[in-house]
């Protein structure tokens, strides 16, 4: 009776992982694209600025300074606010695991609606008191950006000057930093009991390098490369080439430590099952016993490889390409550039869909 109850347990787990991915993923995609948003505003948008403003021009197909801080900050607000959604339908979700019906049938309005959303009782839990800090920095997040934008518009040409930051994207970064730290307090980390410290830390590490490469990029893709095709008389030249490079090192850096933080979570995950490898045991055996959880794990292996895979060639390849356009980003260095960033953002979605199922699912105990 254990083998087919523990098989029913898993198939039960997955199932139930798979339901809740969707509300997941968009939780999920929402933290990585404000965390981005923030990312390209401190680390990029200065950088590129100073780029174009050096090669004599202030705009990219006629957006100005301010206008590309407006579009990032806009950017920001949404995805914030997508989040902050998510994470209520997520606590409704939960409510509506933890009501038990015999308490609702029967009894009064009042007492009726407390039994059908045990709210005192989700937030007794960690995951309760998760959700509450999640739906703040969401909020934090979103108001800091919608300032941000508003001092965009008011100041216009003149907010680009590198080093310029309001209270708006201070507010932003501050709920962008707990944004980071939050999966980590809800997943498999905090649970590492072998691992306190180095599990979580190596999970609210990953998220955040998730968030400044993969938000990051699609906030660049935002900015300039549906623009990309625009004549060249109405952007200065090497406007494109210049974001590529400003964003190149900040991708790099991150793609590093999404790497290395990756590789710590995994071991830590599945070092029960392949435990028996240190005393010599089959490796064959050792990754079947990863079960379910180490086959999608290793999925979203693959596509991340994937997304390296562009962005590598986005770096040895497609700038160079663009550099040797002479820095007018013609029409197919631009359109090959931007067919590499899409299929990068392509497979960094099925990724983190698949992550919005892995975190749910039961790692390997040996």
């Amino acid at each position: 009776m254990l083998l087919p109850d523990s098989a029913d347990a898993t198939r039960a787990g997955v199932a139930h992982a798979v339901a809740e991915a969707p509300v997941r993923l968009a939780m999920l995609t929402a933290l990585v694209c404000t965390v981005g948003a923030v990312a390209v505003r401190y680390a990029v948008l200065p950088r590129w600025t100073a780029a174009r403003r050096a090669d004599g021009g202030t705009a990219d197909g006629g957006t100005s300074d301010g206008a590309a801080e407006g579009r990032v900050a806009t950017f920001g607000l949404i995805a914030a606010s997508v989040g902050g959604v998510a994470v209520v339908l997520r606590v409704f979700e939960q409510l509506g695991q933890l009501a038990d019906p015999d308490d609702v049938r029967g009894a009064g309005a009042l007492a009726g609606i407390a039994a059908a959303f045990p709210v005192g009782v989700l937030l007794a839990t960690r995951w309760g008191r998760a959700a509450v800090v999640a739906l703040a920095a969401f909020a934090l997040a979103a108001a800091g950006c919608w300032r941000a934008r508003r001092r965009a518009a008011r100041a216009g040409r003149a907010l680009g000057v590198p080093g310029t930051l309001g209270a708006g994207w201070r507010a932003a970064a501050a709920g962008a930093l707990v944004l980071a730290v939050v999966p980590a307090w809800l997943g498999h980390g905090a649970a590492d009991e072998t691992s306190p410290w180095l599990s979580p830390l190596a999970d609210a590490l990953h998220v955040a390098a998730a968030g400044v490469w993969v938000g990051g990029l699609a906030v660049a893709g935002m900015l300039a490369l549906p623009d990309a095709d625009a004549p060249p008389r109405e952007r200065p030249a090497g406007a494109l080439l210049a974001l590529v490079r400003a964003f190149s090192p900040v991708a790099l850096g991150a793609g590093a430590l999404l790497l290395a933080s990756g590789v710590v979570s995994a071991w830590l995950r599945l070092r029960p099952a392949l435990a028996p490898l240190a005393a010599g045991g089959d490796w064959a055996a050792a990754l079947r016993a990863t079960g379910v959880y180490g086959a999608v794990l290793a999925a979203k292996a693959v596509a991340a490889a994937g997304v390296a895979a562009f962005g590598a060639w986005n770096w040895r390849r497609g700038t160079p390409r663009l550099a040797a356009a002479g820095g007018r980003d013609d029409a197919s260095a631009a359109a090959a550039m931007r067919a590499s960033v899409a299929w990068e953002l392509a497979l960094a979605g099925v990724a983190l869909a698949i992550t919005a199922a892995l975190v749910a699912m039961p790692p390997p105990s040996g």
